[in-house]
């Protein structure tokens, strides 16, 4: 026990050092730039604003400050329902943020000694793979994809629990804690990840089962496939909550499963990570790089002697290569075969394959070592490290001190075969010098951690930085009520998207992975009137082209007052002239909206119109959608109606009530996004919701007063919830008799 304290507090300080070191010390550049636009825009303000929410003693379902409302909880990269989150309900936001990127990297490297362990590594090869795994190759990378790297930490345990079951398939704790951390990887994490792993280790437990067909242990066989896929089923049982919801919004969004980008399988991304494992960038860098070492590759020709492990490191070199083949997206044959795959079009990066490279690289290199530092003692390898020190110190002088170009890439290509030779050299005097393992895996660690450094400015530091000034948001705080406001802002450029979840501010824009198509085709025809780009998956943003805008469009979202910051949406003077500017600060420029409609209003015509031309009406100034809407349901269609009056009573995220008066029948409509799991009722008599004005909700009405009321209840996520319940009820009924 006392041995396994001490490599947790090791580890916490390794990681704890490495943070500052080489993370959070190097910051120079304070600007937005594509490496940590993801953190500002989407990852810190979802977990900052689910949490919030939590902590209000409300589970928001329903965001109803961006894209005129959209659901929440499908979205489900928020981290809501994923253990090590509950940091958010003791800590300030920005500091849970970085405590909890801290806790995934320790948790990684848990994770990969609990493999290795598993495997029956030296202690020495062990922490090889720690360091490895946690400071080498992909995980340094996924800084900046923070949900990437919560669910990419869990691989190893979920590979030893696998071996685990393969060796007693009784082991009814190591399914149930596989089906565990299956579903954790996934509620916490990006769904990528899930997959991935998936391949692993369905790959793996084929690969054992030909081996146990070869030895005739057909019952074994049997009993571990039947394990691994309850375990497999249970885990997607435990996150139908989260999982459901999902799909539903998956198959609405234009990033349906199965819509891989065209754009997405070059070779340039996977090309450029796999010429980095071995030879680091001429400047640190993160996401573009994979760099494992030069201590790797000596090991990884050792590993497949190993006379116990020989057939686990052919497994993983052979993972490796195969993956590595896909990760070079259409530059070979092997993307063309993965594409058979049921799933091969789920996600766009093939790249990505580049995270099974290196978990393969990281466990065959560290079977290497164990099978270098197990065999026969050698007395005169003792002498080694009179020649391996010096070659493993100059090699990190050549790291730290680099070379000026040209000469840049001959030094980091000696210095990688430096530190090749001098660690095979020193694995072969660890029998006979005590202290050959600390200098070999101090070299690797500090080659690794020099190959890795962050310049950018993230939230962990300072999560204010591009928020737009104080003056502005208390601005709109102060007029917008339910009305609806515009950040006219250049893509990639301050302030970010998710305002209005931060300040409480109504919103037509977001950065977002999953949005309803039909709300992406209502912007692009808003701002430029082009269809979304098939190359490119809609995310929400909004810049309106002077010249090619639709404001009549825009008009019918409620967007009361357009915000500029120094690059004006509109035409010339003459259209600048119609808006008045209500504020002025530096470059910031408020201008109110005359012509806005409101959030909710009645007509007295609706009309059933091909959705084909329903945007392009939508879009026409000679167009009056007060006193005409647009439907594409039969019994929405109204004639001869009245216009009337709508007051909206109440507002929150999954509740509106609207009051309506009017002289006779009439459709009121709602200008909030369509979405299937919202009810609405007429003086508490449910009525249907009907499709308007593209993706608007609208509600037929009588004569008089009367009071309409939304309600956010999604199908999805009560039957999801149900189906979690009732696992978790099994599970734990189940447990508690068999522990009896």
């Amino acid at each position: 026990m006392k041995r396994e304290m001490t490599f947790i507090l090791s580890v916490v300080g390794l990681v704890v050092v490495w943070w500052y070191w080489r993370i959070e010390t190097p910051i120079s550049d304070t600007s937005l730039t594509f490496l940590n636009y993801d953190l500002y825009s989407y990852y810190y303000p979802t977990v900052r604003f689910a949490f919030a929410e939590l902590r209000h003693g409300h589970v928001p379902l329903w965001n109803p400050y961006q894209l005129a409302g959209e659901p929440f909880f499908a979205n489900h990269q928020h981290g809501m329902l994923y253990p090590p989150n509950v940091l958010y309900a003791v800590l300030s936001p920005q500091q849970a943020f970085r405590c909890a990127a801290v806790l995934h990297y320790v948790i990684a490297a848990g994770c990969a000694a609990y493999l290795a362990r598993t495997l029956g590594l030296s202690t020495g090869a062990t922490v090889l793979a720690t360091l490895l795994f946690t400071f080498g190759g992909y995980l340094p990378g996924l800084l900046y994809l923070r949900t990437w790297l919560q669910g990419a930490v869990w691989l190893p345990l979920e590979f030893a629990l696998v071996v685990h079951i393969f060796r007693n398939p009784r082991r009814v704790a190591a399914t149930l804690l596989l089906a565990a951390i299956g579903a954790a990887q996934y509620l916490g994490g990006y769904a990528l990840y899930s997959l991935l792993s998936g391949y692993c280790l369905a790959a793996f437990a084929l690969w054992q089962s030909a081996l146990y067909a070869w030895q005739g242990r057909w019952r074994l066989l049997l009993r571990a496939d039947l394990a691994i896929g309850a375990a497999g089923l249970t885990a997607t049982a435990l996150c139908a909550v989260q999982l459901l919801p999902m799909i539903e919004m998956t198959d609405l969004s234009p990033r349906k499963l199965g819509s891989l980008s065209p754009l997405a399988i070059g070779a340039t991304f996977g090309m450029g990570q796999l010429r980095t494992l071995l030879l680091p960038l001429s400047t640190p860098g993160g996401r573009a790089s994979t760099y494992m070492g030069g201590a790797v590759l000596p090991l990884l020709v050792t590993s497949l002697f190993h006379r116990r492990l020989r057939s686990m490191a052919a497994f993983f070199l052979a993972l490796a290569l195969v993956a590595g083949l896909v990760a070079a997206g259409d530059a070979t044959p092997m993307y063309s075969v993965y594409q058979h795959l049921p799933t091969s079009t789920w996600f766009r990066f093939p790249g990505e394959f580049v995270y099974l490279v290196v978990f393969g690289l990281t466990f065959a290199a560290a079977i290497g070592a164990d099978r270098l530092t197990s065999g026969p003692r050698w007395v005169k390898a003792a002498r080694l490290r009179w020649l391996a020190m010096p070659l493993l110190a100059f090699a990190l002088v050549i790291r730290v001190h680099a070379a000026p170009p040209p000469l840049a890439w001959a030094g980091r290509t000696t210095s990688v075969g430096l530190i090749g030779v001098g660690t095979f050299l020193l694995c072969l005097a660890v029998r006979t010098w005590r202290f050959a393992w600390v200098a070999l895996l101090a070299t690797v660690w500090l080659d690794l951690s020099l190959a890795v450094a962050n310049y950018f400015i993230i939230p962990d530091v300072d999560a204010r930085r591009f928020d737009p000034p104080a003056t502005v948001i208390r601005f709109l705080q102060e007029r917008l009520g339910t009305q609806r406001v515009y950040f006219h802002v250049p893509p990639l450029q301050p302030p970010v998207p998710k305002l209005g979840m931060r300040y409480g501010l109504f919103t037509i824009a977001d950065h977002e992975s999953l949005l309803p198509a039909r709300y992406a085709e209502y912007l692009a025809e808003l701002q430029d009137g082009l269809p979304p780009s098939p190359f490119r998956p809609p995310q929400g943003g909004v810049h309106l082209d002077p010249y090619r805008k639709h404001m009549p469009l825009l008009n019918l979202l409620g967007v009361r007052f357009l915000v500029s910051f120094g690059d004006s949406p509109f035409a010339d003077a003459v259209e600048a002239a119609r808006y008045t500017e209500v504020f002025a600060d530096g470059p910031v420029r408020i201008y109110d909206n005359g012509a806005v409609l409101p959030r909710a209003f009645v007509v007295g015509t609706a009309e059933a119109t091909d959705p084909q031309t329903m945007l392009a009406r939508l879009a026409a100034p000679a167009f009056d959608p007060l006193h005409t809407a647009l439907v594409e349901t039969p019994a929405a269609a109204l004639t001869g109606g009245a216009s009337g009056t709508a007051t909206i009573a109440t507002y929150s995220s999954e509740h509106v009530s609207v009051r309506v008066d009017g002289s006779g029948a009439g459709l009121l409509v709602l200008t909030d996004q369509y979405y299937p799991g919202w009810k609405a009722t007429l003086d508490q008599m449910e009525v249907p919701i009907y499709l308007t004005d593209y993706i608007f909700r609208g509600v037929r009405i009588p004569a008089g007063h009367h009071t309409v009321t939304f309600t956010y209840q999604p199908r999805a996520l009560r039957a999801g919830l149900l189906l979690s319940l009732v696992t978790v009820g099994v599970l734990t009924a189940w447990a508690l008799i068999w522990g009896r």
